[in-house]
């Protein structure tokens, strides 16, 4: 396939060197952006609305792990999820800091949109809580939803994952690439931006078919952040008991180092990867932490030049 160029937009930050190797100074990451609209470090706080993902009634998708969606939370009301959060958080953060409360688990565009519209009011209600973000599949993103995201000057995600129908069957993922499409036409409609999920690594997708995907998301003002997720086999996951090659940490890394510069730096990146793994996530493909695979990440982007939305030649 032929690669776009992606050239520097209007607005946008300038990456390429600083004082020192930082990924701040090669990647436009969505928490440097919150700082500087807030004036202070933003920590995203999940909270659980316990709404079942309507397609574990087909299977659910087969990377999914529950038990990693903030079980501890379940049954426990929005604002006392959100003080345990924030009084944990807080003890080791000195500096000045705020709140975005995070609907994150299973599929918030499927709950009870009168109990979403009370559970938002009260999270905004907590102190030192800025603003909130609602996470939801594409084909749970209608009008009634979005008017109520609109509401309350929330920030949408969408479980995107990729452009490819017969990635979205590998994945058992049950919607299809046309939803993504309505649903980016719904939300730009009703005046709204988003972000999207990203899955890398996904068996039968070459480079080629990622950038494409990343071109995708090139194409749409309505995306404005990206969150990469390697694709991780958790134990007694569906995936997990599938013949098939999955990327370790290293291999995911080079992929980024071939996603990144393609990728406009008009957009944010809030993730790179996709978590932690726990001592109880048994991981079958991808082993370690956050940080180590950071400075990985960040040895390699020096080592080869590469910035988001181009190449340093410096």
């Amino acid at each position: 396939m032929q690669v776009e160029q992606v050239l520097p937009e209007a607005g946008v930050p300038v990456l390429h060197n600083g004082p020192g190797k930082r990924l701040e100074y090669r990647i436009n990451f969505w928490s440097e952006q919150a700082k500087e609209l807030y004036g202070k470090k933003i920590y995203r706080v999940a909270v659980s609305l316990n709404t079942p993902c309507p397609n574990r009634t087909h299977g659910g998708c087969n990377f999914c792990l529950q038990d990693s969606f903030a079980p501890e939370f379940r049954g426990i009301p929005i604002g006392e999820q959100l003080r345990l959060s924030i009084a944990k958080i807080a003890k080791n953060a000195p500096e000045e800091h705020g709140f975005i409360a995070y609907f994150q688990d299973e599929t918030i565009g499927a709950s009870d949109y009168s109990t979403l519209d009370k559970a938002i009011k009260e999270a905004l209600s907590i102190p030192k809580v800025l603003g909130i973000i609602v996470s939801t599949r594409p084909d749970h993103c209608d009008d009634d939803f979005l008017r109520i995201i609109k509401k309350h000057n929330a920030y949408l995600e969408l479980g995107m994952q990729t452009i490819h129908p017969q990635s979205l069957l590998f994945l058992n993922r049950n919607h299809t690439h046309e939803h993504t499409v309505d649903a980016l036409q719904r939300i730009d409609k009703h005046g709204l931006k988003t972000g999207v999920h990203l899955i890398i690594g996904i068996p039968g997708e070459s480079i080629g078919d990622m950038l494409e995907t990343i071109q995708f998301v090139n194409r749409n003002s309505v995306i404005t952040d990206v969150k990469f997720h390697n694709l991780v086999a958790f134990e007694n996951t569906p995936i997990s008991r599938l013949n098939n090659h999955l990327p370790d940490i290293d291999e995911y890394i080079e992929t980024l180092l071939v996603l990144l510069p393609q990728l406009t730096n008009r957009v944010t990146i809030s993730r790179l990867f996709t978590s932690n793994i726990l001592k109880s996530e048994i991981a079958l493909n991808i082993t370690g932490e956050k940080k180590v695979w950071l400075n990985k990440l960040l040895k390699r982007i020096y080592e080869t030049g590469v910035f988001q939305g181009g190449k340093n030649l410096v």
